[in-house]
């Protein structure tokens, strides 16, 4: 059986895919870092599904954590065949003029630098075969104002992604996926669906299907799916 390293498991698109993931009869590393409250809550979850979960913090901005919290996930589980890097943050707006490093730093090193040491830490185990999964966003395609540090470093986390294809083949399958616009809750959204060609929002289920493509299919290796209903085709359009 399976095991699946998932980062970020208690954010809304991370619960959703832990809970589709365990129905699968995956096991599940979950990692998290502030919801302690929300982690325990999909724990419990996951306890009838029939599955072996534990919960594993870390602060991904911290490298010496994501290392002693890899040791510990391999204590616990012998191996990890799946990594899906889902850590993400969506900074405020900010003037190009008016980012500082900081802000630079703080974002790169959750929207990427985290996914660089998880895979790192993924790839030094001896598998015969492994798979990786990063989850970017239509945002690392597009460029919008006020969203430099997102967009680049959502770009970056797509290249890191075929660059690690081409250096961890043929033992480790690389992919990612891009979603558009997911409706996770009823909070609104500034976009009518009807502007996106398939007339609807995307779901969580939506990047879970993209998800299982890449874990079953072992000859897809440094591709980028975008699940947006078509969004961004429409929007190079104009």
């Amino acid at each position: 059986m399976n095991n699946i390293l998932l980062t970020a498991s208690t954010s809304k698109i991370g619960q959703k895919l832990a809970i589709e993931l365990a129905r699968k009869g995956y096991n599940l590393a979950l990692h998290y870092f502030n919801s302690e409250t929300t982690a325990n809550e999909l724990l419990r979850k996951l306890s009838d599904l029939n599955i072996k979960a534990q919960l594993f913090k870390a602060n991904a901005r911290h490298p010496s954590e994501i290392e002693s919290t890899f040791r510990n996930i391999i204590d616990y589980f012998g191996e990890i065949n799946i990594l899906i890097n889902n850590i993400g943050v969506f900074p405020q707006k900010v003037s190009f003029t008016d980012i500082n490093l900081e802000q630079w730093n703080e974002v790169f090193d959750i929207n990427l630098r985290s996914a660089f040491l998880f895979s790192q830490q993924f790839a030094r185990q001896p598998l015969e075969k492994g798979t990786i999964i990063n989850i970017s966003s239509i945002g690392g395609l597009e460029h919008w104002k006020g969203s430099l540090l997102y967009n680049v470093s959502k770009s970056a986390l797509i290249h890191l992604t075929k660059s690690l294809a081409v250096e961890l083949a043929p033992r480790i399958t690389v992919n990612c996926i891009s979603p558009g616009i997911i409706k996770t809750a009823d909070e609104p959204i500034p976009i009518n669906s009807e502007s996106i060609p398939l007339k609807k929002y995307g779901q969580v289920q939506d990047i879970f299907s993209a998800v299982c493509l890449f874990i079953e299919n072992d000859y897809i290796t440094g591709q980028n799916i975008i699940v947006d209903g078509g969004y961004s085709l429409i929007r190079k359009s104009k």
